[in-house]
C-alpha cells in the first residue's frame, strides 16, 4: 500500500499547489504536504476505469495498471486520509488553525470540491448554459483545491479573515484561469463536454480567460504588497506552453 501511495506521491508534476502554499507562507510546509496528498489522491482516483480510464500519467503507467485496481483505489483512500493526520499532529499546538485547515481542505475535496466536480465532469452533457456548466465543473473540481492552498496558507501565518477571503478568491481565479488555459492547449485534442472548446471557439476561450486573468489582478490588488510575488503564476499562465 506504502508502495502504491508513494509511486504517484514521487511520480513528478509541477508541484503548483505547495508552491502557492510557500509562496504565501513559507513556514506552512506540513500544510503544503497534505495538499499535494489530496492532489495525488484525485489523480489516482480520476485514472480509474470507472472514471477517466486512463493508462498512463506523468510518461509513466498509472497507478492502477502498476499495482491493481484495488491497491489504487485504496492508495488514494490512504492519502486523503493521511492528508489530515498530517494537518491534526503539525498544528496540534494551534488547535484553532488545526480545525481551520481541516475545514479548508474538507470543503475542497468534498461534494462542494472536488468530489462534486468529478461527479459533474463525468455527467456533463449539454445543459442550457454550457459555458458557465463547465466553468462551474472546473470551480470545484480544479479551483477549489488552488483556493485551499492559498487560503489554508494564509490561515497559518495568521492573516485577518478580508485578507484570507481575498486569498480565497484569488486562488478561485487562478483555478479558473489555469484550466482554461489547458484546454486551449489541448485545442483540437480535445472537444468534448469537459473542455471550454466544446462551446466556445479558440478566440472566446482566449477572451474569457483574459477577463478572469484580469479579475484576479484586481484581486491581488486588493492584497497586502507582501502578496503581489502572486502576480507571476497569472503571467505564466498566460504564456506557457504546457
Amino acid at each position: 500500500l506504502v508502495q502504491s501511495m508513494e509511486y504517484s506521491l514521487f511520480s513528478g508534476g509541477k508541484r503548483f499547489r505547495p508552491t502557492l502554499c510557500l509562496m504565501v507562507s513559507p513556514e506552512a510546509v506540513a500544510y503544503a504536504a497534505a495538499i499535494e496528498m489530496i492532489h495525488t489522491y484525485s489523480l489516482i482516483h480520476d485514472d480509474l476505469p470507472c472514471m477517466d480510464n486512463d493508462d498512463e500519467r506523468r510518461g509513466q503507467p498509472t497507478n492502477h495498471k502498476k499495482f491493481g485496481e484495488p491497491l489504487a483505489l485504496l492508495a488514494g483512500d490512504a492519502l486523503l486520509t493521511e492528508s489530515f493526520l498530517v494537518v491534526a499532529k503539525h498544528y496540534s499546538h494551534r488547535p484553532e488553525v488545526a480545525t481551520q485547515l481541516i475545514k479548508i481542505l474538507s470543503q475542497a475535496a468534498g461534494p462542494s470540491g472536488m468530489a462534486g466536480g468529478q461527479a459533474m465532469d463525468m455527467n456533463l452533457g449539454v445543459p442550457l448554459d454550457a459555458v458557465a456548466a463547465v466553468e462551474k465543473v472546473h470551480s470545484t473540481k480544479t479551483a477549489e483545491l488552488i483556493a485551499a492552498s492559498l487560503e489554508g496558507a494564509g490561515v497559518v501565518d495568521g492573516v485577518s479573515l478580508e485578507v484570507q477571503t481575498a486569498l480565497r478568491q484569488l486562488g478561485l481565479l487562478l483555478g479558473l484561469c489555469f484550466q482554461l488555459k489547458d484546454d486551449l492547449l489541448d485545442g483540437e485534442q480535445d472537444q468534448t463536454p469537459k473542455s471550454i472548446l466544446h462551446f466556445l471557439s479558440p478566440h472566446e476561450a482566449t477572451e474569457l480567460l483574459a477577463r478572469h486573468s484580469q479579475a484576479g489582478h484586481k484581486c491581488l490588488s486588493r492584497l497586502p504588497q507582501s502578496y503581489q510575488h502572486l502576480q507571476i503564476f497569472f503571467d505564466y499562465n498566460q504564456t506557457r506552453n504546457h
